[in-house]
């Protein structure tokens, strides 16, 4: 198993982590805390990146082509848990730049509890640039595999095809 990226790899790493570092740009049209989007970018694109290579190298190839289904789909999901926990991790030095409050200067009581259905969803929305990286490599890698597969079918009915030709050239 090579544990580099091949070619394939590096374009959905420059496909998804552009695609979720330009989307929060965009929406928010907010360029006064332009600091904090870059820090918010920088983490989420090497978060991006961790969950394409380990999904592309390792999960895929190790699991998915090998019919364990069940397998690739719990590791696939704690690989996703462990990249979110340390992307939402309160004690990171990316931590102030990760919560909502984050740019816009207002700080939190120190009594503050937040609502449980608010940390979900916090945590919802901060897993879908993962879980959508995580699905498309998917399917990227599952049609890359299926193209490789009938490649090497047609070349097999082409050498078959050959070697029966040249059996009854031989009679």
């Amino acid at each position: 198993m090579n544990i580099f990226p091949n070619r394939n790899t590096w374009i959905q790493i420059l496909f998804w982590g552009t695609l979720w570092v330009l989307i929060p740009f965009l929406l928010t049209n907010n360029w006064e805390y332009s600091e904090r989007h870059l820090v918010r970018s920088i983490v989420v694109f090497i978060g991006i990146v961790v969950v394409i290579w380990t999904n592309g190298v390792w999960l895929m190839p190790s699991f998915y082509f090998k019919k364990k289904h069940l397998s690739y789909f719990i590791a696939a999901l704690l690989l996703l848990t462990v990249v979110l926990l340390l992307v939402a991790w309160d004690h990171a030095p990316w931590a102030e730049y990760m919560s909502r409050a984050g740019g816009s200067g207002r700080k939190r009581p120190e009594n503050f509890k937040p609502n449980p259905s608010f940390q979900f969803m916090r945590y919802f929305s901060m897993a879908i640039p993962y879980f959508t990286a995580l699905i498309g490599s998917a399917l990227f890698e599952v049609v890359s595999f299926a193209n490789k597969k009938e490649k090497e079918a047609a070349e097999f009915r082409s050498e078959k095809l050959s070697a029966e030709l040249m059996f009854l050239k031989s009679q």
